[in-house]
């Protein structure tokens, strides 16, 4: 069963991966600065390893196609967040038609 976050949560959760992933601040992620004025060379291949940590932290799986269009991969941490907290909330409605 996938566990919910309150939004904060989750934000906090993915600027920690983010700070030890990346080195990015968490502060400034919180804040809503973008990951690319963060690290100049933030790409899909960061966002890759980043998707993957965040699977295995909010125990979710996402679409493949998810982050796979660089016009769609969210650009900081609430956009980020929120895609998050709409996978856990698909991910809880599924589980709770299984059960």
């Amino acid at each position: 069963m996938t566990n919910l976050f309150n939004i904060s949560e989750v934000e906090t959760r993915i600027a920690e991966i983010m700070q030890r992933t990346q080195g990015m601040d968490p502060q400034k992620l919180l804040r809503g600065d973008e990951f690319l004025a963060l690290d100049k060379n933030f790409d899909s291949l960061s966002m890759v390893e980043v998707q993957l940590l965040i699977e295995e932290t909010f125990d979710i799986e996402f679409d493949q196609k998810a982050f796979s269009n660089a016009s769609e991969m969210p650009r900081n941490l609430q956009q980020l967040s929120k895609t998050v907290q709409d996978e856990l909330l698909r991910a809880s409605a599924v589980s709770n038609v299984a059960t």
